[in-house]
């Protein structure tokens, strides 16, 4: 009897999650109550069930786009040694490590929630949402970096031309506007950023595959250990 009264229950009246957490949340109350013996239904998980999981992982993994789109040239002008930060004129792997956190931070804790969902595989409903938001994720890395490459391509063939570099530090000097430091430091940091847009594109897609990856694999990894449970 406990079984038939706890489905009805979390399958009534049910709202679109919000974000991700309260997504979360719901997966995990449906993971527990199927590993305590509640049988849940498939058909229970409408198509617009799963399309709002799937849409939740599409739109999580554009947090923080613009600051990583702003970032990453930087990041990877760093990590080749093209700017220095954090006052060393050398760059040292902990510049690299702290420039590649800022340019990407949103994308790596957002990389552990998927990953936390990942591991819960408590019944077929669970199972469904939590697939169908990693499906979302996957579909959404993929597209924000077509869509990064495209933009780091238009900004490399039209923005950061030396043409237009030599207009801008041209200007600067003839309107003297900036001492002739922070003008040749204004050319330092444009002409870095020119020569890292394309090796950014690179830093992104090793960055998607991971984002990508990493949950994927603790999922199947918790699969396996979830089978032989049920074996022993």
């Amino acid at each position: 009897m406990g079984n038939d009264n706890n489905s009805p229950f979390l399958v009534q009246h049910r709202e679109k999650p919000k974000d991700l957490l309260e997504a979360i949340s719901e997966i995990e109350i449906l993971s527990a109550t199927e590993e305590d013996g509640a049988e849940i239904h498939e058909r229970l998980a409408t198509l617009k069930d799963r399309m709002d999981y799937f849409n939740l992982g599409l739109r999580s993994i554009f947090t923080g786009t613009i600051i990583s789109l702003f970032l990453a040239p930087i990041c990877s002008a760093v990590i080749n040694q093209d700017i220095p930060i954090f006052g060393h004129i050398d760059t040292t792997v902990y510049d690299m490590i702290l420039s590649y956190i800022f340019s990407f931070g949103y994308s790596i804790g957002f990389m552990l929630l998927f990953t936390y969902i990942a591991k819960l595989r408590g019944g077929t409903i669970s199972n469904i949402y939590s697939n169908n938001i990693l499906i979302g994720m996957s579909v959404g890395a993929v597209i924000k970096l077509i869509i990064t490459g495209f933009i780091y391509g238009l900004l490399y063939i039209f923005v950061f031309t030396d043409t237009n570099i030599a207009s801008l530090i041209s200007f600067f000097i003839k309107s003297k506007l900036l001492e002739n430091n922070m003008i040749n430091l204004i050319y330092i940091i444009l002409s870095a950023i020119k020569v890292n847009l394309i090796p950014a594109i690179y830093i992104y897609g090793i960055t998607t595959v991971f984002i990508i990856t990493i949950p994927w694999v603790v999922r199947v990894v918790y699969k396996i250990i979830n089978n032989r449970r049920v074996r022993i």
